[in-house]
């Protein structure tokens, strides 16, 4: 950095009123402090037992694991991220009334969502199925697995 570009950031950061000693936080640091406030959320979310807080999570969570729901909200961040004006995108997102979600953005991200997680459901049973048609494996399961791969490839 030249002498100049030093004097004029440190007159910038002056009238700023910003502390010269800040920096700018790197990739583990923002996954570390993203995962935190997630956690946190979600945490006060389940305290206030809130019913279509608990519907959303028992339409999208699978198992006991949080790990779903985190992974679309931070799907749903890096697209907002992307948006020139993400407050008054979630603004218009979160004010529409029933039958306004149709053709939305965030119709879009939840169908991928779900897209993937129907991907990675199939690859789960294609390998039960190879498990149980393996030697000594559940055969008795292979019929009810090759089902379940027969619905996941009909979606």
């Amino acid at each position: 950095m030249t002498a100049f570009v030093r004097r004029l950031l440190w007159r910038i950061l002056k009238e700023a009123e910003i502390d010269p000693a800040v920096r700018t936080m790197d990739d583990t640091e923002g996954v570390i402090i993203r995962k935190k406030v997630i956690e946190d959320l979600l945490e006060d979310e389940y305290e206030r037992k809130d019913d279509d807080f608990i519907n959303f999570v028992e339409y999208f969570a699978r198992g006991k694991s949080d790990k779903v729901i985190e992974e679309l909200i931070l799907q749903l961040y890096r697209f907002s991220e992307s948006l020139p004006d993400k407050e008054s995108w979630f603004d218009k997102e979160l004010t529409n009334k029933e039958g306004a979600f149709a053709g939305s953005d965030f119709e879009s991200i939840l169908l991928e969502f779900c897209m993937e997680m129907l991907i990675e459901l199939r690859s789960e049973a294609e390998k039960f199925v190879s498990l149980s048609l393996s030697p000594y494996g559940p055969s008795q399961y292979e019929e009810a697995g090759s089902a379940d791969v027969a619905l996941f490839n009909s979606l």
